[in-house]
């Protein structure tokens, strides 16, 4: 699919609300790759990046402990060089058995940046065999992405959106274990998962943590929508057309990043098919763009434990951030009684 045509697809469903949260799809093209990593950067109260930055690096080498036999690296989202260079890079480094490391993004130039540091790295450039890039999603890439021997998968926090679709009258169940099922679908029999999220619940430091700093990346959106969508008549993307809000959706363990309406807007949007789809919104009308879930360890080992992934060892810190280390069970495992490690998180906490 075309980059319009995935823009398009996005704009239908987000203006008819047919799919909640989804934006993240688009978001970072375009300069939104850019915006993002200001963001991170600007605003230090933004835990989930700067705090899990610190909580891979005090615990790396008892990470890289649990995965002396990985051979292939699969890194979900490296995003920025600055952010692939202090969170999963220094990890691949303590790995002897390193062959092979897969980069997967939504943003091509993040994905070059990776490649970078890779390029850059004397221990990796001796080591590894190949690196190579994909510009998808990672639901998408277990039936792309070949398997090159034992393999871990890294999933680290520090982005706002998690899931395409992300209702907020209760916890994401599906999408959840939709996406658990693609990162055990990567990692493969016997593989691992290193899933990195956030399960703070704090009003106060999830407001900060999601301040105005993060309204020029999310108005951007709307630009991306207004340059890329075909047949999109009428709508005006200007920066002071929304205001940015965040809600906490305590049921749903979900902060809802909302664009709002300042301006009342009439727009249209012609299909393929020649059928124009007509939009009516008024000040004070609000689009969920994206969602940041903040899941409990018990929750995420139930749903793991579904989707052929039991826990293997976990890392937490003071914000409640964890580094949750799962091992994928075979697709046809021998019968036998069930293993306890499915049932609870074991947790290290970092100093």
């Amino acid at each position: 699919m075309s980059f319009d045509k995935l823009v398009t697809k996005v704009a239908l469903d987000l203006f008819s609300r047919r799919v909640q949260g989804h934006t993240g799809e688009i978001a970072y093209q375009n300069g939104g790759g850019k915006l993002f990593a200001q963001f991170t950067h600007a605003n230090k109260n933004y835990y989930p990046y700067h705090g899990e930055i610190s909580l891979l690096s005090v615990n790396r080498d008892a990470i890289a402990a649990n995965l002396q036999d990985v051979e292939h690296a699969i890194v979900v989202g490296p995003g920025p060089a600055s952010s692939f260079s202090r969170k999963e890079y220094p990890i691949l480094e303590k790995l002897p058995n390193l062959k092979a490391v897969s980069l997967i993004d939504l943003s091509a130039d993040f994905n070059a940046q990776a490649q970078g540091v890779l390029n850059q790295s004397r221990i990796l450039r001796r080591r590894i065999k190949s690196a190579d890039d994909y510009e998808m999603d990672f639901r998408d890439a277990g039936a792309v992405v070949p398997a090159k021997g034992k393999a871990a998968v890294f999933l680290t926090g520090g982005l706002v959106t998690n899931l395409h679709n992300a209702p907020l009258n209760g916890f994401p169940d599906q999408d959840m274990q939709s996406m658990l099922t693609a990162c055990r679908d990567l990692a493969g029999d016997d593989g691992y998962v290193i899933l990195g999220y956030d399960t703070n619940q704090w009003y106060d430091s999830l407001e900060k943590a999601y301040d105005q700093s993060l309204a020029p990346f999310m108005k951007n959106i709307m630009q991306i929508i207004a340059d890329h969508t075909t047949g999109i008549n009428g709508f005006d993307p200007h920066p002071n057309n929304f205001r940015y809000e965040m809600q906490w959706h305590k049921k749903a363990s979900q902060v809802a990043h909302n664009l709002v309406f300042t301006k009342s807007q009439r727009f249209s949007i012609t299909e393929a098919n020649g059928y124009v789809r007509n939009f009516a919104f008024d000040i004070g009308d609000e689009l969920l763009m994206m969602s940041s879930i903040k899941p409990l360890p018990q929750k995420m080992t139930q749903l793991a434990g579904m989707c052929g992934l039991v826990t293997a060892n976990g890392y937490f810190d003071q914000h409640g951030l964890v580094e949750h280390i799962f091992k994928s069970a075979p697709r046809h495992p021998v019968m036998g009684p069930p293993s306890s490690s499915s049932t609870a998180l074991m947790v290290v906490k970092a100093p």
